[in-house]
């Protein structure tokens, strides 16, 4: 399947991040109708930019401490990604499944954005 992320943004009723994405099922038919997408579906991940790991433990194996580390959102999004696909090639879900109430934005408080700026219109090859 072809994966074609067209927009990045803010999801204003969430805060979370919106994207885009535009599918098609081979790259045949990518190269074809670049501009008729098989599928189209907007997306609403709630990425992080941190998150906390255990970092000792008591007797017992429960976690005492934590620190700290960054996530890796770019590869988060693109499992949400793999995962949809997933669904729709078993459900064989076509055309547009878009929310068309979802507003959107570019008010990025977690600073997620530029993270993912590498994602967007990357013509991208995944396999169910």
């Amino acid at each position: 399947m072809i994966v074609k992320p067209i927009e990045i943004a803010n999801d204003k009723a969430t805060g979370e991040v919106y994207i885009l994405v535009h599918f098609w099922a081979n790259q045949r038919r990518f190269n074809a109708r670049p501009d008729k997408p098989d599928l189209i579906n907007d997306f609403i991940m709630q990425l992080r930019p941190t998150g906390e790991v255990a970092t000792e433990f008591d007797a017992e194996g429960r976690p005492i401490a934590w620190k700290t580390v960054d996530r890796d959102v770019l590869a988060e999004a693109k499992a949400n990604v793999r995962a949809f696909i997933k669904r729709a090639v078993a459900s064989n879900y076509r055309g547009d499944m878009r929310d068309p109430r979802r507003a959107r934005d570019q008010n990025d408080t977690r600073n997620l954005l530029p993270k993912l700026a590498n994602l967007k219109n990357a013509v991208l090859e995944e396999t169910p």
